[in-house]
């Protein structure tokens, strides 16, 4: 029996469960880090006297950052650990919110953006791949779409905390509060997080058993008597590779790519602009404040809702039901623009559908990659997800610098919405073993695909 069939043949440890409420605090605080300028943009605007587009720019400097650290650093992580990736990308994060409390100049700020979004990028994906490589098959894509809900509530903390502060004393404070949160995890992460035994077990680092029975020893598992046999080909390229552009994955990886980029772009359209634009449709400053912290509540409660749900429903149905609901609640945003109560509603409701399906593709895709793979998978996933959002803010800016309406923005991107639908509804249609036939004895995760 492998280590992967022996925990999803096991109940929660203690330890499991302290793994899984520790990657739902990492994305809560990187939540708050990532959707702080948001909530904090027309403070920001007024003081410095930005544009439209300069605006936009400023949203899609994290993106830019998150794109740039899932593909190039997430990788990382199949080479040298996932755990020492994700300390260092706390950092990374933590030093970005830190140059931003002390930012003399709107480039500063840029380049403050982009390195939190460095930071952000290079461990989001880490998150996902530990919770599935501790998780039990049956209860996987709960707790991964449930540790997903950490950036919808950490939105809310951050439109609260935004509402509550800028007025009074400043658009630095938000980002104060976001730096001393990240440094203090960043303690903790060093303190507690554990490496991933399948990454110990697959690249065999140095004290690779004793490390691996140690942890196997804290999560209630049978120890080894020697490591298992490799069952992968060796040379982290080779394995890297082969695993997602090789024979029989590149049509997959490719699906599943524009699959992030239209889902991931979507989502920051919504969270970036949304208060922006229904404060430009004549919401006051507070009202469109009060909308966002909305959205993000709906996505909070929908991430929980929908991690309860996949213990009975298709993981893949629900995302795909998800993707639909965002198309059709940006298209009735348009329709209640200007009245206040149906604006609300709305917003909860793209909060649920816009956050769920976020959470639901992160579940979905550890499991179609074998161990050697995964981190680069997931991360060149994420990336091009990255470019989605880097692309929709900054298109949204220039658009309204040309006269286009909210409304017209919001009929525009309720279009890749419905595409990722479709998308995610062929890609797990077709099974793993369509996809990774020569992978499929070294991937114990492909059973959670259509869990």
């Amino acid at each position: 029996m492998s280590i992967q069939e022996s925990i999803d043949r096991s109940p929660f440890s203690r330890r499991q469960v302290f793994i899984v409420g520790l990657c739902f605090v990492i994305n809560a605080v990187e939540g708050f880090d990532l959707f702080v300028t948001a909530f904090s943009a027309s403070s920001v605007v007024a003081v410095w006297g930005l544009t439209s587009a300069q605006l936009g720019i400023l949203l899609s400097a994290t993106p830019v950052g998150m794109a740039i650290g899932s593909l190039f650093l997430a990788p990382l992580a199949d080479q040298l650990g996932r755990r020492p990736l994700i300390v260092w990308c706390l950092a990374l994060s933590g030093a970005g919110m830190v140059l931003a409390v002390v930012s003399p100049s709107y480039t500063v700020l840029l380049v403050a953006r982009a390195l939190t979004g460095l930071g952000i990028g290079g461990l989001a994906p880490g998150l996902p791949v530990i919770l599935a490589e501790y998780t039990p098959s049956r209860r996987r894509g709960t707790t991964i779409m449930f540790s997903s809900a950490g950036p919808a509530l950490g939105g809310v903390i951050g439109g609260a905390t935004s509402a509550a502060l800028v007025g009074a004393y400043g658009w630095r404070v938000p980002y104060l509060v976001g730096a001393v949160a990240t440094l203090v995890l960043l303690g903790v992460v060093i303190a507690a997080m554990p490496e991933s035994i399948t990454f110990l077990v697959a690249r065999r680092p140095r004290n690779a058993l004793a490390r691996a029975n140690r942890l196997l020893a804290q999560i209630r598992q049978p120890e080894l008597a020697e490591l298992p046999a490799r069952t992968v080909v060796s040379g982290p390229a080779r394995s890297m590779w082969t695993g997602v552009l090789g024979r029989g994955a590149t049509t997959k990886t490719l699906f599943i790519w524009v699959a992030f980029f239209c889902t991931v772009g979507v989502f920051f359209f919504a969270n970036s602009w949304t208060p922006r634009l229904l404060q430009a449709s004549g919401a006051s400053a507070v009202q469109a404040a009060q909308s966002g912290i909305l959205l993000n509540a709906g996505g909070f409660v929908a991430t929980v809702l929908f991690a309860a749900l996949a213990l009975k429903v298709s993981t893949r149905l629900l995302v795909v039901m998800a993707l639909f609901g965002v198309g059709g609640a940006l298209l009735l945003m348009n329709v209640v623009l200007g009245n206040l109560g149906g604006v609300r509603g709305v917003a909860i409701l793209l909060g649920l559908c816009i956050n769920a399906s976020t959470a639901g593709i992160y579940a979905i895709v550890p499991g179609l990659y074998p161990a050697l793979a995964r981190m680069t998978a997931v991360g060149w996933a994420m990336g091009a997800g990255r470019i989605g959002a880097i692309l929709a803010p900054l298109l949204a800016g220039v658009l309204l610098d040309r006269r286009w309406t909210p409304g017209d923005l919001l009929v525009l991107f309720a279009a890749p919405a419905a595409v990722a639908g479709l998308v995610v509804l062929v890609v797990t249609g077709a099974g793993p073993s369509r996809w990774l036939p020569e992978a499929a004895p070294s991937a114990p995760l492909t059973e959670s695909v259509n869990s």
